[in-house]
């Protein structure tokens, strides 16, 4: 019986930011490949078959609970502007931020991010991680 290999990190960062944009060729970005045939990664991943079987897995998973929880998006967020704001990536940063923020009730645009430091920028997905955590736990 054949045994499907383990995924590496960065297939499993595949997956994620996959199933969270849906667009094969910006998640092999997102996971951190790099080089000039980013498509062809692409296509090479969503073709391996335990990417196929994880892939799979996770939408009957989401489908079972037929709405993504509110915690799960916001933990894919979370995820995605971690990873801008070390890739110093702050206007993609800043949408993720105001998506993060009318998930969780607030409508107020968050203030320019080209305008504000980088610490800063730490600084607020640290709080907003931080609040996230406390409302999470609160429950």
């Amino acid at each position: 019986m054949d045994t499907i290999p383990k995924l590496n990190l960065k297939q499993q960062k595949f997956i994620e930011h996959y199933l969270l944009c849906g667009n094969a060729t910006e998640a092999v970005i997102r996971a951190g490949y790099k080089g000039k045939h980013v498509a062809k990664y692409a296509h090479e991943l969503l073709n391996k078959p335990q990417i196929k079987a994880e892939l799979e897995k996770t939408r009957k998973l989401i489908n079972a609970s037929s709405v993504l929880t509110v915690e799960y998006k916001l933990e894919l967020l979370l995820n995605g502007i971690l990873q801008y704001s070390s890739q110093g990536e702050f206007e993609k940063m800043g949408k993720l931020l105001e998506i993060t923020n009318k998930i969780q009730g607030h409508i107020a645009p968050v203030k320019s991010i080209s305008t504000i430091s980088l610490s800063e920028n730490v600084d607020m997905v640290r709080d907003l991680t931080e609040r996230y955590m406390n409302e999470s736990n609160a429950r």
